[in-house]
């Protein structure tokens, strides 16, 4: 957690390649909560992800920065 502020990393890859990447680059401590789609049962983009990362880091307010990859189409995206 960095400033205080509670940042979590969603995506649909498997978690443990997420956490290799973000090992590798040194940002492991960036992120309070990882969440990849084997921690739910509807992945993106269901909502069902973005609530359960919600309920993980203990905020009620979500803030989505959206960088989708392959045939998603959208590069960047902000939601809240």
């Amino acid at each position: 957690m960095h400033y205080k502020v509670p940042m979590a990393l969603v995506s649909t890859c498997p978690k443990k390649y997420i956490e290799i990447a973000i090992g590798t680059i040194g940002f492991e401590w960036i992120f309070s909560v990882i969440v990849a789609t084997e921690d739910v049962h509807r992945g993106k983009p269901d909502l069902e992800i973005f609530v359960y990362t919600s309920q993980l880091s203990g905020s009620i307010s979500l803030i989505i920065f959206r960088i989708l990859d392959g045939n998603g189409n959208l590069l960047i995206g902000i939601e809240w």
